[in-house]
């Protein structure tokens, strides 16, 4: 997979398996339609969720709690 038109396309012929609870809905309507990758309001949002996801999020969690991975069930 190499753009979105890629994972578009795969989601498309594998429906049953890739669609069960949702559809492209995301993918068509806001992300198939995305601004310029170097929107300064972009990159800003960008930084920011990376600072939240990361930094302060999973990354910050694997340290602190010197874990090695995140086990979760799978529903």
């Amino acid at each position: 997979m190499r753009t979105l038109a890629d994972l578009i396309a795969f989601d498309i012929a594998n429906c049953p398996e890739e669609m069960k609870y949702f559809g492209q809905e995301s993918f068509r309507t806001r992300a198939a339609d995305q601004r310029n990758l170097n929107d300064p309001a972009y990159l800003t949002a960008r930084a920011d969720n990376l600072t939240f996801a990361r930094t302060n999020g999973i990354d910050a969690a694997l340290k602190r709690d010197k874990l090695d991975a995140i086990v979760a069930p799978y529903l």
